[in-house]
């Protein structure tokens, strides 16, 4: 384990970079750039209540993880790729925001909304930084690099594979649903998931208070059942945003509102 860093703005989360070996400059950025993400993720996540967590980098991991019982997310990336650093954890945070263990036949929504925390939180550190007035200019082209976060997540929507979302709820067969619940990792469906989600969240911002109730969603109930509790468990001004979320998942039945 190298040196910890605390967080700026949310000492609570701790930034383990694996090295000393970083200039002070870079490692700042490296810092500002997580900081920049939980500032616009707080806004609609409950991020500066949240206990002490660390984020521990580490190119030996395959891929990104979270352990929620333990408060550590570990980004298997370089810590001066910014975007991508943002980028996997967004979805990490996201997956922490979440108060225990999802069920397992709805992981893979799980998992589309946390990708769709990357879609919708990177390109508002794009604004953040434009605002602030903050480029931190690619030191060979000397580029500003603000818009390299919305850009990313742009790039990344590509690998997205289009289906037909209602046959979530509305094929008898449920053969669309029955894949993603026994491959929650889906990720070219997970990504045209959280992009058609992208509007609804946009539109109803809200909907991100919602998250932390997923988990509360019982066993062994239909999709559109589940999204009813989620609707029921949540807070009024979320439940806007899960409507829509159910409508575009094919159901068609009133929903309490």
């Amino acid at each position: 384990m190298g040196k910890l860093t605390n967080l700026k703005s949310f000492p609570q989360f701790s930034v383990d970079f694996g090295d000393d070996s970083s200039s002070k400059t870079i490692t700042e950025s490296a810092l500002f750039a997580l900081d920049s993400l939980l500032y616009v993720m707080n806004l609609s996540l409950p991020i500066q209540t949240y206990p002490n967590a660390l984020i521990a980098f580490s190119l030996h991991h395959t891929h990104p993880v979270c352990y929620r019982e333990s408060n550590l997310i570990i980004l298997s990336c370089d810590k001066n790729k910014w975007n991508q650093s943002t980028y996997q954890l967004a979805h990490e945070i996201c997956h922490l925001m979440i108060s225990g263990e999802v069920v397992s036949e709805l992981c893979w929504l799980e998992e589309s909304i946390c990708e769709l925390s990357s879609y919708f939180f990177l390109p508002k550190i794009t604004k953040y930084w434009l605002r602030l007035g903050r480029s931190n200019d690619i030191e060979i082209t000397k580029q500003n690099y603000a818009p390299y976060f919305e850009g990313y997540v742009i790039a990344d929507q590509e690998k997205a594979e289009p289906f037909d979302l209602s046959l979530l709820i509305s094929d008898p067969n449920a053969s669309e649903l029955n894949s993603l619940m026994n491959n929650h990792n889906l990720r070219k469906k997970n990504a045209y998931i959280a992009t058609k989600l992208l509007p609804i969240f946009k539109k109803y911002p809200k909907t991100w208070r919602a998250l932390p109730f997923l988990s509360k969603i019982p066993s062994g109930l239909s999709l559109s059942d589940s999204l009813i509790k989620w609707i029921e468990f949540s807070p009024i001004e979320a439940r806007t945003g899960l409507q829509k979320m159910a409508e575009l998942f094919g159901a068609s039945m009133p929903f309490p509102s």
